[in-house]
């Protein structure tokens, strides 16, 4: 096994042991709420190849902290995020005909996605804007900096839908 190969095994392990076991809804931040619908539905979020729930709440974590340091970016700090994830499906598949220790197979038809929907709340609690999301990339493959951050990023293509649609929400300034 090469020296990258065993430090992204090590970054894995590390990062399935010291993930807290926590429920499906928790505050990613002051005023950002995520919580994740039915996760045991959701298309794949397998991270580990064996579909653990350790593996999971890797991706589950992630997810919740990519929203949080993204939505810091725009979301004025007396404003409230409540986000509710339906489903995701990271980016290549564990093919059934591959042993559990192959890697995730990525092709252009495993396209990463994630479904949610999302509330902005002022400070006197009122929705200032709410909205159902479906994120896709199908061009994913062709991201030049995917080839280096998805081997060092827990879920690197769907963390990346979340950072463009944050980018989103920052240029269109919440009125």
């Amino acid at each position: 096994m090469n020296i990258a190969k065993k430090l992204a095994l090590l970054t894995i392990l590390s990062a399935i042991a010291t993930t807290p076991s926590s429920g499906a809804t928790t505050t990613a931040g002051d005023n950002i709420r995520v919580s994740f619908h039915e996760p045991s539905q959701f298309a794949d979020i397998d991270y580990d190849g064996m579909n653990s729930d350790k593996g999971q709440q890797v991706v589950l974590d992630r997810i919740r902290s990519v929203f949080a340091e993204s939505a810091n970016s725009w979301l004025p700090p007396s404003y409230q995020l409540e986000v509710t994830v339906r489903d995701i499906d990271l980016a290549g598949e564990y093919e059934p005909h591959r042993e559990a220790s192959f890697p995730r197979v990525v092709k252009e038809i495993y396209t990463p996605r994630i479904k949610f929907d999302y509330r902005v709340l002022d400070a006197n609690g009122t929705i200032v804007r709410e909205g159902a999301e479906t994120l896709r990339n199908d061009s994913f493959l062709s991201d030049p900096a995917r080839a280096f951050r998805a081997n060092q990023e827990v879920a690197y293509e769907v963390s990346q839908l979340i950072r463009d649609w944050s980018n989103k929400m920052k240029r269109d300034k919440l009125s």
